[in-house]
């Protein structure tokens, strides 16, 4: 089988949808499958090569599509432009390869429906419910061969509104590197590595600093918690300078963008993971997201680190985690927060019996066996 993956994302990238991206090219690749990765040509401010970057074996290639870089030159609609020339690119392109042997696997809609309508069996992975343009999105997915979902929700939603038969679907959280996060150093060693105090209880967050990803409630609830260091890793620089002078209390620090092969360790060197998902964003469809569609990658990468996790209880969330496998706060509310954090502080059997179920449930859900499934899918359709 040869699968060529389309998204239109620049790589490497901060953010993690980039590290589904390459892990799933390198699992995909690492099952026996020929795999090329397509990208639109752009300016990218990271300048690492993309299998550096995460870390990864060189075993798919990687081709850049020329495209307008609207984006780079700050056009309105530039993220639009630069979709539409990728499109078009892989559209006329003759570097496809033959129909019948070629599995297109994307994450970029408009690129999946031309290259559905010019007679190639399209897998389209779904990573986020639309909130507009029903209508276009219902022409889109009915026209793929298959599609993948992160979660329930989002198969739900598809089925009702679309009516895009149960058969179509396939339901695969993201995932976690088993290889990454197996033999961590342990809490000491982590902290020494990382410049870390050893002396205080560390609450550590990853990830962008956006409002529905409940960073602004986190760094509040802090304040009423003066014996706990919350670590602040991730979150694009004008984010974090905002956060910076909004939010001085003694007790937060914010790192900003770390490399990804450093995140295994600020996990491990924690005392309580925190995942604060709200209910609420300024902008609707982000509390949407957050409530129902996300499948957060740090999510499993903190339930395979062995570190306790306090989640809220938003629906997209208790998915995966539930009481047994972690401390489940009421989304939003500082009391029930705080009440939470310093009940598993205290409670060191509590917070070791949760990360150890925590870890033994994520085994189900490393990018491998994301691929391998996926893979499974893919023959069954073409089969039939």
């Amino acid at each position: 089988m040869n699968i060529i993956y389309i998204t239109n994302s620049r790589i490497p990238t901060h953010k993690a949808h980039g590290v589904n991206i390459m892990q799933m090219c390198f699992n995909f690749a690492d099952c026996g499958v020929k795999v090329k990765l397509m990208l639109p040509k752009r300016k990218n401010e990271i300048v690492s090569d993309p299998f550096n970057y995460y870390r990864l074996p060189a075993n798919f290639t990687i081709t850049n599509v020329p495209v307008f870089d609207a984006v780079d030159r700050r056009w309105p609609y530039g993220f639009l432009i630069v979709q539409f020339f990728y499109s078009i690119q892989l559209f006329f392109s003759r570097n496809l390869g033959d129909k019948k042997n070629v599995i297109i696997f994307s994450r970029d809609h408009f690129s999946a429906l031309l290259l559905a309508w010019r007679g190639y069996k399209v897998f389209h992975d779904l990573h986020g419910f639309p909130d507009k343009n029903w209508w276009f999105w219902k022409i889109i997915l009915k026209n793929m061969t298959g599609i993948i979902t992160t979660n329930l929700w989002k198969k739900q939603q598809c089925m009702e509104k679309f009516n895009i038969p149960a058969k179509k679907f396939l339901v695969f959280p993201n995932g976690f590197d088993l290889q990454k996060f197996s033999n961590l150093p342990n809490k000491q060693d982590s902290r020494r590595k990382l410049s870390l105090p050893d002396s205080k209880s560390l609450a550590v967050y990853t990830g962008q600093l956006y409002d529905w990803k409940g960073a602004n409630f986190l760094t509040k609830a802090a304040v009423q918690l003066p014996e706990v260091l919350f670590i602040f890793v991730g979150g694009d620089k004008s984010l974090v300078e905002d956060f910076k002078k909004s939010y001085k209390a003694d007790n937060c620090i914010f790192l900003g963008h770390q490399p990804y092969y450093n995140i295994p360790l600020y996990l491990s060197a924690a005392d309580v993971l925190v995942l604060p998902n709200s209910k609420h964003a300024k902008d609707k469809r982000f509390s949407i997201f957050s409530q129902y569609d996300t499948s957060p990658i740090k999510l499993f990468e903190y339930m395979s680190s062995k570190r306790p996790i306090i989640a809220s209880n938003l629906p997209s969330i208790l998915e995966i985690l539930n009481k047994d496998n972690a401390i489940i706060f009421k989304a939003d509310s500082t009391d029930s927060f705080i009440k939470n954090m310093r009940k598993l502080l205290k409670d060191n059997p509590l917070g070791q019996k949760v990360a150890d179920r925590a870890n033994q449930d994520v085994q189900q859900y490393s990018w491998k066996k994301r691929a391998i499934a996926i893979l499974q899918f893919i023959e069954h359709h073409v089969e039939n």
